[in-house]
């Protein structure tokens, strides 16, 4: 079963990275924990280790490439097994809908009244809680 290697969030607010250098090339057998390829953020540069063993069969997203988090950037097979090519770059996340778009929130929101929802917990531990729609929990 082949494995996709995805570009991670490591904050809140990361929602890009740029891949500096790949530091094992397509083909190469790679072991669980091994470091992949570097990645700089507007913060930081890390590396990111593989999270599965096997070979890497492809990479998709080159050296110097800025992409989304979550973004497909390698496959890693089992030796002996043959995965489909990824052609392009496939995106990471989706966007989050903005709150006044949230079907799961109930209210109108209308006549400059504040929509609210009723989520189960919220940050604070209170069940049932009350809040504005898209101020979260």
């Amino acid at each position: 079963m082949p494995v996709n290697v995805v570009m991670p969030k490591w904050g809140l607010t990361m929602k890009q990275g740029k891949i500096t250098a790949w530091l094992v090339r397509e083909g190469d057998t790679v072991r669980k924990g091994q470091e992949l390829f570097e990645v700089e953020t507007e913060k930081i540069t890390n590396v990111v280790e593989s999270s599965a063993g096997g070979i890497l069969f492809q990479i998709i997203v080159p050296a110097g490439t800025v992409v989304a988090t979550g973004t497909i950037v390698a496959i890693i097979t089992q030796p002996g097994k043959q995965a489909e090519r990824i052609e392009g770059i496939q995106m990471g996340e989706p966007e989050e809908t903005a709150p006044e778009n949230n079907p799961s929130c109930p209210g109108d929101g209308q006549a400059g009244r504040p929509r609210y929802c009723l989520h189960p917990w919220n940050w604070r531990g209170r069940k049932n809680y009350k809040s504005r729609c898209g101020a979260g929990y």
